[in-house]
């Protein structure tokens, strides 16, 4: 007579097969007994089931033929027949957290005169009016940027192309704006710069930022939603155009995931350039290079040409294969945080590009 263990245990991320001389084991006790016999009997491993949304699982069935009391174990042969195997999980109810959601978009660049002025492009979807701050920076920008535009000048058009509004200095605004600045800590850090306060309806729209007096330099555009998810409406895409240069010259876009639910979002992040000149825009970034950063600087990932990233046929999938298989492309699955996307020439190359969007 002798007895058997059935058992597993979780160390170091995995299942191993069981100390058999450990008592804090949960142990199924039986009896083997000469001839033919069934043993039936459940048991659960392990005993508080790690949290894990994936991994390769695994459990041992132990025999042990040592001796029991005063009982010897007489050598012999064992036929093991393991007909059914029933394994059953039962994970405990969880909650799923909704995406997060686009909170602020921005593009910095250098910003050239005529075709070459800062353009970006925002899609606000939904039904709902959505309350957004529309910014253009240039002197409050570190100290380390070098030749900043001086005196940036905003525009804001629909979708028809049409001059919605303009601001040249925030401290124009109305009394309402400017509190609304202040009451969300965007209030710009130079009297110079510009915003906008809009109650916008959905539909895409296009903000452009010049120097006043066609002045050149380095810029920044901002767009914030800040009606913190209360409406339908969403954020949902922006896409800035802009020469690209090199070193603190490159093209700069950051974006913002939180609110909504406060899970993950996907996100896809483009940098294009040759196909720009299908709409008869001169000078394009002939092969653009695109680095997306996370909230500590470090890279996430990166991408040369689109067609050459693991995640090709789900940027296909949502519609926004680039053109040009010289452009860029990533598609990620984030949460919620500040990330930057870092758009610049192969080998040092320079022209007009477009990205995040």
């Amino acid at each position: 007579m002798t007895s058997y263990v059935a058992d597993s245990v979780w160390r170091n991320g995995r299942l191993v097969p069981p100390d058999i001389s450990d008592k804090s084991l949960i142990r199924l006790p039986g009896t083997l007994m000469p001839g033919l016999h069934v043993y039936q009997d459940v048991f659960q491993a392990p005993v508080s089931f790690p949290v894990m949304d994936s991994g390769d699982f695994s459990a041992t069935l132990v025999l042990d033929f040592g001796s029991s009391g005063a009982i010897s174990t007489t050598p012999g042969t064992l036929t093991l027949n393991i007909d059914q195997l029933d394994v059953q999980l039962l994970p405990d109810a969880v909650a799923v957290q909704g995406p997060s959601l686009s909170q602020n978009i921005s593009t910095r660049a250098n910003v050239g005169t005529g075709d070459n002025v800062l353009i970006g492009g925002f899609i606000i979807t939904g039904n709902d009016p959505k309350m957004v701050i529309l910014r253009a920076l240039g002197p409050s920008l570190p100290s380390t940027v070098n030749e900043v535009l001086a005196d940036p000048f905003l525009e804001l058009h629909d979708s028809t192309g049409a001059l919605v509004t303009t601001n040249d200095n925030w401290t124009e605004l109305s009394t309402a704006d400017q509190t609304t600045l202040s009451d969300n800590m965007l209030t710009p850090g130079s009297n110079l710069e510009s915003a906008l306060v809009q109650t916008l309806n959905p539909g895409a729209y296009t903000v452009i930022v010049r120097g006043v007096g066609d002045t050149t330099g380095v810029g920044l555009v901002e767009a914030y939603d800040i009606d913190g998810g209360t409406t339908d409406s969403k954020l949902a895409n922006i896409s800035t155009r802009g020469f690209v240069e090199t070193g603190e010259n490159v093209m700069i876009g950051g974006f913002i995931l939180g609110g909504g639910g406060g899970g993950f979002s996907t996100v896809i992040v483009r940098g294009l350039g040759p196909s720009l000149a299908d709409a008869s825009v001169a000078d394009v970034l002939a092969d653009p290079f695109l680095e997306l950063h996370n909230g500590d600087g470090d890279v996430i990932d990166n991408n040369d040409n689109w067609m050459d990233d693991p995640n090709m046929q789900a940027v296909i999938d949502a519609g926004l294969a680039p053109t040009d298989p010289n452009e860029a492309a990533l598609y990620e699955i984030l949460p919620a945080g500040p990330y930057t996307a870092i758009l610049s020439g192969v080998g040092d190359t320079i022209g007009v590009a477009r990205a995040p969007g």
